[in-house]
């Protein structure tokens, strides 16, 4: 694994971290609880976590 690709990547960790431990606050939920939810949302692809670090929320209409 290059370099590049290795900064890209922590930045991926970084976000994911940063969203978990957010919600952690937020909810009082414990850890394992939030990266359970959060896999699932991932699973649905309604969040995506990009190699170059932020997020990605899909948002929509409810009909």
């Amino acid at each position: 694994m290059n370099q590049k690709n290795k900064k890209c990547r922590l930045k991926q960790r970084q976000s994911r971290n940063l969203l978990i431990v957010s919600l952690m606050k937020e909810t009082g939920w414990e850890r394992e609880r939030v990266v359970d939810a959060l896999e699932e949302l991932e699973t649905f692809n309604l969040v995506k976590f990009p190699k170059k670090g932020g997020m990605l929320l899909k948002t929509g209409e409810v009909r």
